[in-house]
């Protein structure tokens, strides 16, 4: 894992990690919770002091203050954003903990200001309303001040105060949650699916997919050349295409073994001469300079179209890298995934 300052040399700063974690939790059948955990940290928020918090001075990624109620746990949850359009965003997380903790803690949701726009924070709050309030961690100053290095990640806060900094495993054991399934019941399927249903997307999001037609996309080239996949398709009919979805800041944490997968390209670009390979370079945080830069150090010879404002990304949507999109010969896309092959 790199460290913050190493990330900073390339305009990044941590590592965004995703897993989907599932299960259910037992719930304490007693007159009075056991004080340990969360509920240690609920007797501290009503018996202590309240002290200001930095969050008070932060605003929602649309400029919105924040609403902090100082009565509840602070629950900050790191996130990815594009995790949650493959169904293993945090939120899947949160609906997993008791909803006792859920009523007595408020969850603030931190996504790092790394590979996302405003108009894309917005899109998606659009998609998920109640995964709010949403806050775009600008200059990663959130991340500093709590030490987070991965997502998803939380921190339970009482005013300035750290009571717990984990991964979802960590927080679960600190929340006392087993993932021992109690018996099935119908209550118990209720009450699930409740939680699982709370944090769903509010309308249907949909990429792409094997079987759809693969849409025409006009760019240039790092060599300067005028490219278009429906005339590259056309000039050779009889061939598939193979798109391949590149970020020239690789190597990062949050793009696992990138390095591994560049070098795998290259070897299978000069071993699978039976169709067109063709490059589509990520433009955040980079100019073509610098992309020209990883083509070089990856010796890359496939054709690589700068992807000026990630709108080919945006259109396929893609959300990491490197990813492979094939395309038939009839303009079909056939299969789609981040192995390369």
């Amino acid at each position: 894992m790199k460290t913050i300052h190493q990330l900073t040399k390339t305009a990044l700063a941590a590592g965004i990690v995703s897993i989907l974690l599932t299960g259910c939790y037992q719930q304490q059948v007693s007159s009075e919770f056991e004080v340990t955990g969360v509920e240690a940290s609920l007797q501290l928020v009503q018996s202590g002091e309240q002290s200001v918090s930095i969050l008070d001075q932060l605003k929602t990624f649309d400029d919105k203050a924040l609403d902090i109620d100082h009565a509840k746990v602070t629950h900050l949850v790191f996130m990815n954003i594009w995790d949650s359009y493959t169904g293993a965003g945090a939120e899947t997380q949160v609906a997993q903990l008791p909803e006792h903790y859920l009523q007595r803690s408020q969850q603030i949701w931190v996504q790092p200001e790394i590979n996302v726009t405003q108009a894309q924070m917005a899109e998606f709050q659009d998609y998920y309303p109640d995964v709010a309030p949403l806050v775009l961690d600008q200059g990663f100053q959130l991340m500093h001040a709590y030490q987070v290095w991965q997502s998803p990640y939380h921190i339970l806060l009482q005013g300035d105060k750290t009571l717990f900094s984990g991964d979802f495993a960590e927080l679960k054991n600190y929340l006392g949650v087993t993932d021992t399934k109690p018996a099935k019941s119908e209550l118990v399927a209720e009450v699930l699916a409740q939680e699982q249903t709370s944090l769903q997307p509010s309308k249907q999001y949909r990429k792409l997919a094997a079987g759809d037609l693969a849409p025409n996309f006009n760019g240039t080239t790092l060599q300067g050349k005028a490219f278009s996949l429906d005339q590259q398709m056309a000039a050779d009919k009889d061939k598939p295409v193979s798109l391949v979805f590149l970020d020239s800041l690789c190597p990062m944490p949050h793009f696992p073994g990138c390095e591994d997968k560049l070098n795998r390209l290259s070897q299978t670009i000069s071993s699978a001469r039976d169709r067109h390979w063709v490059g589509v370079m990520s433009s955040f945080y980079v100019d073509q300079s610098i992309a020209s830069q990883f083509a070089e150090r990856f010796s890359l010879t496939l054709p690589l179209v700068f992807d000026t404002g990630n709108q080919i990304f945006e259109q396929y949507g893609v959300h990491g890298t490197p990813y492979q999109i094939d395309i038939n010969p009839q303009g079909v896309i056939q299969s789609r995934g981040d192995t390369i092959h």
